[in-house]
């Protein structure tokens, strides 16, 4: 019979060194909080996560539970005061009652969400064959500062683990730490939480003190190194762009090998549940946010942010462009400089160019918008073009109303079309028009006022200007 694997999230900490009015772990890197990190690593291994909690639980309990899949036990712990982790897995016990003793712990901080999957599944493999009560990853630091030291003895075998601030300076000069991942067997655990102590500098419970503890009970003790990008954490805002850093390089390596081609991958943002098929071209300062996809050979130039958004293959996206929330055909081409959101859609071989502004709206096959126009809560039929300047007066200050362009229409420059209106299949707007009513099929409608030219009137202003200047 396999045995039980349950984890533990230590997230009850204050975060005070995050300067920050909300907790560390709801602060966010590449589209996924910290929390959300944990949840996905502790649940690599078992489908029981218990999270114990203190700073902030409302909030961290909701984001866990909206996280969480269905198929995922999710129990939640409180830590009354904040006095060492020791004290912090402890009220998790009664959440592990009735599991069988043997079951193994997987203990982990709630900062730590680089470990990668496959380090924490060959952990616990190892831990299974070993035999061991309890297994403790650790990493080499050529500069420890405050991470625990590994104490091993002549033979090499794990004695203890200090805290830097109870260590001597030999203790300090170790280059081993700990990491603070953990997996124990379930009776070895409570038998280690009512044995540790306080007597320390902190005055704290240290869940590290299991260790030495397991050593005198003769239990087996396995361990195993891991690169130290994987043991870094989160205390600091600094950590956190450190952090997120450790996360987009691992990500945009990914697309390379799935054939992605970047022009400068340092400053290139792609979050987690982006993807990207082979042939994309991604050029300097590209942000590629939420759950954006992006087909075959599709081209984003630089600086252009694209959050949840659905683009097609062989489409170009210009530089500076910015679009949230929106759906782009294939063979199209947007921007530069422009802004399409509202869940917007742009079928097959669409044209919007610079300063294009489109929310709420659906262009259909073919149509172009060269530049300047706002095109909002519209309608728009196969094959329209849409002068310079043109706008749909969607809102009239109280309500959206909807403007509806057929097919094959010409909307000439400057033009302002009040919704809610319709023009019709093959029909022709002139330029400079203001249009309120609705407009038939193979119409021109042109509204503009009779011009006036007064003979020397420029003459006569300048005239009547600078007179009254020198009054």
């Amino acid at each position: 019979m396999p045995i039980q694997t349950l984890s533990v999230v230590l997230a009850a900490g204050a975060s005070s060194r995050m300067k920050s009015p909300t907790s560390k772990l709801l602060h966010s890197v590449l589209g996924r909080s910290l929390i959300h990190l944990a949840l996905d690593q502790a649940s690599a291994i078992t489908n029981s996560v218990i999270f114990v909690v203190g700073h902030q639980r409302e909030a961290v309990e909701a984001a866990v539970e909206k996280l969480a899949a269905p198929s995922l036990k999710i129990q939640f712990a409180l830590q009354e005061k904040l006095i060492g982790t020791a004290d912090a897995v402890k009220a998790a016990l009664k959440a592990l009652e009735g599991v069988d003793d043997q079951a193994d712990i997987f203990i982990m901080g709630a900062d730590s969400g680089l470990l990668l999957r496959e380090s924490l599944i060959q952990f616990k493999k190892n831990h299974e064959a070993s035999g061991a009560v309890l297994s403790v990853m650790t990493t080499v630091a050529s500069h420890p500062n405050s991470y625990g030291r590994i104490l091993r003895n002549s033979q090499g075998a794990m004695e203890a683990i200090i805290e830097a601030k109870d260590a001597t300076d030999a203790e300090l000069a170790i280059s081993e730490v700990n990491t603070g991942f953990y997996l124990v067997k379930l009776f070895a655990l409570k038998e280690a939480l009512s044995k540790i102590s306080n007597q320390n500098r902190s005055k704290e419970f240290y869940l590290t003190d299991m260790v030495s503890y397991a050593r005198q009970r003769g239990w087996l003790i396995y361990s195993q190194q891991i690169a130290l990008e994987e043991a870094a954490g989160v205390n600091t805002q600094a950590d956190l762009v450190a952090f997120g850093e450790i996360l987009q390089n691992r990500i945009n390596h990914k697309w390379m090998k799935e054939g992605v081609r970047f022009l400068d991958p340092r400053s290139t943002f792609i979050d987690f549940d982006v993807k990207i098929q082979a042939g994309v071209v991604l050029e300097s300062g590209v942000h590629l946010r939420g759950e954006t996809s992006l087909g075959e050979n599709v081209h984003v130039s630089a600086y252009s942010i694209l959050s949840n958004v659905d683009v097609g293959t062989n489409t170009r996206i210009e530089s500076f462009s910015h679009l949230k929330d929106c759906r782009i055909g294939k063979d199209s081409s947007v921007g530069p400089f422009a802004r399409i959101r509202g869940n917007a859609v742009l079928e097959n071989d669409v044209h919007v160019g610079n300063f294009v502004e489109i929310k709420k709206s659906h262009l259909h096959s073919g149509t172009k918008s060269g530049h300047l126009a706002y095109l909002g809560d519209a309608e728009i039929g196969r094959n329209s073009n849409i002068g310079a300047g043109t706008i749909t007066c969607n809102y009239d200050g109280f309500k959206k109303s909807q403007t509806t362009i057929g097919e094959n229409v010409f909307i000439g420059s400057n033009s302002s079309l009040v919704a809610p209106v319709k023009i019709g299949d093959n029909a022709i707007v002139g330029a400079g028009s203001v249009i309120t009513k609705d407009v038939e099929a193979e119409s021109l409608a042109v509204e503009r006022s009779d011009q006036r030219e007064i003979k020397e009137g420029a003459k006569k202003f300048r005239s009547r200007r600078e007179n009254s200047n020198k009054k």
